[in-house]
């Protein structure tokens, strides 16, 4: 039997039914996030794993619905290590993104008002290329249509040595300089004339959401939100 360890790819053993949903896991695939090991008040391992692109699309629609109305993750999820077998198969993050996308356009995007409507105008092509990430699609449609420098305010609490940037503290944002897979877009943001890098979604829109360019800021947030 393999050792299960981050990155692992698992399946949900038999009868094995979700507390919030009463629906049946069994069979469902997943990789490993992350593993936490027993202690004083957690007698057995945990894994936090996340679906695989393969059942997020075939994950019934009434687990979406329900695990929202209960307000937690719908692609991610947490359970005792003996409660999954790690198998011999990969999985490409690429194509879970996509699949993510492909859901939320389903059932996320069309209950969500103006913002759903934004979401939506990102991915509104003849021709996605699949092998681009969405959050690519983001980056171009927000150069597009944003106009900097933008009054922003710090919206995350940092550790001191992360730097000096504190909560409420008010940012110019410049620009944006890239993306990674698990925070998402990236914004260059000067304060007291030193240049700071930063997920987008540490920061805010200042003056109102009457502002273009707040209401685009506020759609990719709830677009980052809802995903997971």
């Amino acid at each position: 039997m393999n050792e299960i360890s981050v990155g692992s790819v698992v399946q949900v053993k038999n009868e094995l039914v979700d507390e919030g949903t009463g629906i049946d896991l069994n069979g469902w695939k997943a990789f490993v996030r992350q593993i936490f090991d027993p202690d004083e008040n957690q007698p057995f391992q945990i894994v936090l794993i996340e679906w695989t692109a393969e059942t997020i699309l075939q994950i019934p629609d009434q687990y979406f619905q329900k695990v929202l109305n209960i307000e937690e993750s719908w692609s991610t999820y947490a359970l005792p290590s003996c409660c999954v077998t790690v198998i011999q198969e990969s999985h490409s993050a690429i194509d879970l993104e996509w699949a993510k996308e492909t859901v939320s356009n389903r059932i996320l995007w069309p209950l969500l008002g103006r913002n759903g409507k934004t979401i939506q105008q990102v991915f509104d092509q003849q021709e996605l290329n699949r092998e681009q990430y969405p959050a690519e699609y983001w980056i171009q449609y927000l150069n597009q249509n944003m106009k900097f420098p933008i009054k922003c305010k710090v919206d995350y609490e940092y550790e001191d040595e992360d730097g000096i940037l504190k909560l409420g503290d008010i940012v110019m944002l410049q620009k944006l300089s890239g993306w990674d897979v698990n925070l998402g877009l990236w914004c260059e943001v000067t304060f007291q004339n030193r240049n700071y890098i930063l997920p987008l979604q540490d920061i805010t829109g200042f003056g109102g959401p009457i502002s273009k360019n707040n209401r685009l800021i506020e759609a990719y947030y709830t677009w980052i939100a809802y995903r997971s």
